[in-house]
């Protein structure tokens, strides 16, 4: 028996996050804009190029058949889209495009098999037992590096403002984006396809249950942003009744309280928060 439960939460006027299930199948995905930063306004509000791709390649997996394999299946219909991009956006440029990591789960009877391609987090129990974590990315390093830059930019200039420094982000910010989908950068799926060679596979047995959490890295601040709880802690709270609303709560009440990054330095004050609660049983 498999249980899907999702929720996607955004503070801005655009949510670029996506959470889908179909069938024994469910993903996360966490699009980023062009370096141009493309967007218009459509009859349901404003828009960007990343929450267009993102919305347009969950609604194929939503209506895709279970053949051909999904990495195959991925790389037919990233090539539809980079077609389309020219005739949905003005001044499109195959050199800039949006971007977004992507998680995914299928269900088995008695096994589940991960697949992550950027920075989304995956985090399972098999039969009750401790959590593990699947997925990696090195966007982490630039991320890293880049929050570093931005420390030294407000010890330099204690009064200065969050948004203030931001702007001195810039152009790193650019820099580290031309590196998507590079030897020397990192990878992640855009509709060049160029990043699905790299996307990370594993397949849980299990005897009895397991459970998982797909999610972006936007929820997950409460654990390696403000360190309010601990990633034990963070997937039993999940779970429980109403969790991931309640979570979503105190990660905007922990961002509406440091209006300036001040108690907690990050790049983005705010991020989309996102997650697909997963459960496999026998």
């Amino acid at each position: 028996m498999s249980y899907f439960h999702m929720l996607s939460h955004s503070v801005s006027a655009v949510n670029e996050d996506v959470v889908g299930f179909s069938r024994d199948e469910g993903w996360v995905l966490d699009g980023a804009t062009s370096i141009s930063g493309r967007r218009r306004e459509t009859s349901e509000g404003l828009e960007t190029d990343a929450s267009w791709f993102v919305r347009e390649f969950s609604k194929g997996l939503s209506h895709r058949s279970l053949e051909p394999h999904l990495q195959r299946w991925a790389t037919s219909e990233l090539q539809k889209l980079e077609a389309d991009g020219p005739l949905n956006w003005e001044n499109w440029s195959h050199t800039d495009v949006p971007s977004a990591s992507f998680a995914h789960v299928t269900l088995k009877p008695g096994s589940s098999t991960f697949l992550n391609l950027g920075d989304c987090k995956i985090i399972y129990q098999v039969d009750g037992g401790p959590i593990s974590f699947f997925g990696s990315s090195e966007v982490h390093k630039f991320d890293h590096a880049l929050l570093g830059e931005y420390l030294k930019v407000r010890k330099a200039e204690p009064g200065m403002t969050h948004q203030q420094a931001w702007k001195h982000l810039v152009p790193t910010i650019r820099a580290n984006r031309q590196r998507m989908n590079t030897s020397d950068g990192y990878w992640i799926l855009s509709p060049d396809g160029k990043g699905l060679p790299y996307m990370q596979r594993k397949e849980v047995p299990f005897s009895s249950e397991m459970r998982a959490i797909l999610l972006t890295d936007g929820l997950y601040r409460l654990v390696d942003t403000y360190f309010s709880m601990d990633a034990e802690t963070f997937f039993s709270r999940a779970f429980e009744p109403a969790g991931l609303s309640i979570l979503v709560q105190e990660l905007r009440s922990l961002e509406d309280a440091d209006p300036n990054a001040e108690l907690y330095p990050r790049v983005k004050l705010q991020d989309d928060a996102s997650a697909l609660l997963v459960s496999n049983r026998i």
